[in-house]
């Protein structure tokens, strides 16, 4: 059995290796989902703690901490892969300052960009699933165009059609408006309002286009899989991440669909980071293979470390919502081009 699972789905059909990409990638949005459900029906315990400024609960500090230090870790790649930062030295270095300047002298500039973040959270996360279907695509030869495209829809859809269709993008909305910042006087004033009266045609408008387009868009894979091959692990991380993230959104509150799409988004971060810069960092350090893989690890483990203990002292200090709206940004921006399948940044 195993023997033919091997010869159908080859090792050169992966990204790393099976055992990493079912663990890692694939199937990281389901282990997501139940570790959300089981703290959802208190089968893992969430209480609530006192750290330092920090009050809340357990898991909502864990996802908070892992959050922001997958938003860090982005320097890994961005500032220690020497061949990427030759590439891009220029946005890498002046970037940074110039937006956290911004930030940090007009409370309207930190006010779009935070509203900036959270309109490019969802495009960002999408891009992240997207970048993994074409990596699956390259392994078996599929470098269609049409496909290509369609797919970044796909995954656009799969990621803010459940967020825009569902009753919790309010609750993301009264977040937002928490705080001394001017969202609420310049952009949310009357938003609610609206998001109420037109929740049900939100709805229809978004299901109304999956109809038409997810039967569009298996007519084209069955066209083109005539002349390119299809990627099994592309069609599961498709399949279970829109399932999680209709489950998520859909029958979940805010705060459990929100620790389990920000959960797996960062557990396939890390992941990612893990295995592209190991190489990079023996090269460049000259390091055998368990020393270069004890460096990494300890990076990423320093950056977990440092966020943890900001979380702990620094809860609601304006320099430190400056730092990470500007951290928030870079990151999606750097994302953009650090990790392009189409320009060979990652193969």
């Amino acid at each position: 059995m195993l023997h033919i699972i091997a010869k159908k789905f080859p090792s050169s059909s992966y990204i790393v290796s099976a055992v990493y990409d079912w663990i890692a990638f694939i199937l990281a949005p389901l282990i997501s989902l139940t570790l959300g459900m089981a703290i959802a029906y208190d089968i893992i315990t969430n209480q609530t703690i006192s750290l330092g400024r920090f009050e809340g609960e357990l898991w909502l500090y864990i996802v908070l901490v892992m959050t922001q230090a997958h938003l860090l870790i982005t320097g890994i790649r961005a500032y220690g892969n020497q061949k990427i930062y030759a590439l891009f030295r220029k946005r890498v270095l002046f970037g940074p300052p110039l937006l956290f300047l911004g930030n940090l002298l007009s409370p309207i500039f930190l006010t779009f960009s935070i509203v900036l973040n959270v309109a490019w959270d969802a495009y960002h996360s999408s891009l992240q699933t997207f970048g993994f279907t074409r990596l699956y695509d390259v392994r078996v030869g599929n470098y269609s165009p049409k496909i290509r495209m369609l797919d970044r829809f796909l995954n656009l859809l799969i990621y803010a059609g459940p967020i825009l269709g569902v009753v919790t993008l309010l609750a993301q909305i009264d977040l937002m408006k928490e705080g001394p910042l001017l969202i609420e006087t310049l952009f949310f004033k009357n938003i609610p309002f609206y998001v109420n009266l037109f929740a049900r045609d939100i709805l229809i408008t978004i299901l109304a286009i999956a109809a038409v387009f997810i039967p569009y868009y298996i007519y084209i894979v069955w066209q083109e899989s005539k002349t390119y091959p299809v990627s099994f692990q592309k069609v599961a991380i498709l399949i279970l991440t829109a399932m999680v993230s209709i489950l998520a959104w859909g029958f979940n509150t805010f705060g459990v669909a929100f620790l389990i799409m920000n959960f797996f988004h960062v557990w396939q971060y890390f992941a990612m980071v893990y295995w592209s810069e190991r190489s990079v960092i023996m090269k460049r350090f000259n390091l055998s293979s368990r020393v270069g893989i004890a460096l990494i690890f300890f990076l990423l483990c320093l950056f977990t470390i440092i966020t943890a203990v900001l979380e702990i002292l620094t809860v609601g200090v304006h320099l430190i919502v400056v730092f990470y709206t500007t951290l928030t940004t870079c990151h999606f921006w750097f994302d953009g081009f650090i990790w392009s399948v189409k320009k060979q940044h990652i193969k």
